[in-house]
């Protein structure tokens, strides 16, 4: 493992060969169509049947990948690229959804909640749920937000996609920092797993389909 002049090059997964994976996201009367691509992952939980999801009978998270940069065994793992696939379902007392203005304002009204719960608490894990807005990924339109965790402003990237009245697909990505810890040095794994993340959004396609 080689050394750049900023410190440790930690293992990555950036340079392994990446595979297409498709889901279908089965709502009440129609579904979607989620292509995903990634390396092996170091950790992967996969909830789906033969490559379907059904909203009504799934747990929330559908899908979990994970991917770390690791340095000598006696280091560890230095920071960790997440995707998580997950199945929001709207509460009852909520407006149906729609169309995304009932969804962004179910988002809205979670953030306060999140938020005021959260709201004495000052560490370094403290999440802050920053204000959603309408947005656009790959092409298709989405509820886009960003959490905030610790000092880090974007380490979390939540997209939110209409599947029915009452559910939406969600697609989480993450960085997990773990290089402040006592006696690891400087290394390059962030820049690295930014690039790594922005590659992982980018082979995304989210498309409707008719329910079987």
């Amino acid at each position: 493992m080689p050394l750049l002049a900023s410190g440790a090059h930690p293992r990555g997964p950036q340079d392994l060969d990446f595979s297409e994976r498709v889901l279908i996201i089965n709502g009440k009367d129609k579904g979607i169509s989620l292509t995903l691509a990634f390396p092996k992952p170091d950790e992967i939980v996969d909830w789906t049947v033969g490559g379907e999801v059904d909203a009504n009978e799934t747990f929330s998270r559908a899908l979990t990948l994970r991917f770390r940069y690791k340095g000598y065994f006696w280091q560890g793992v230095f920071g960790t690229v997440g995707l998580d696939v997950n199945i929001k379902s709207r509460k009852g007392e909520l407006e149906p959804w729609k169309n995304f203005n009932n969804l962004l304002d179910s988002v809205s009204l979670n953030q306060r909640v999140r938020n005021q719960a959260t709201f004495n608490e000052n560490s370094k894990s403290r999440r802050e749920w920053k204000d959603p807005f309408l947005s656009q990924l790959n092409g298709t339109k989405c509820v886009q937000q960003y959490v905030q965790v610790g000092y880090q402003a974007k380490d979390e990237i939540h997209y939110y996609f209409l599947l029915d009245d009452d559910h939406a697909l969600e697609i989480v990505f993450l960085l997990v920092d773990n290089s402040d810890r006592p006696g690891l040095g400087p290394s390059d794994w962030r820049p690295r797993a930014e690039e790594f993340l922005n590659r992982l959004l980018s082979e995304i396609k989210v498309s409707p389909v008719l329910v079987r």
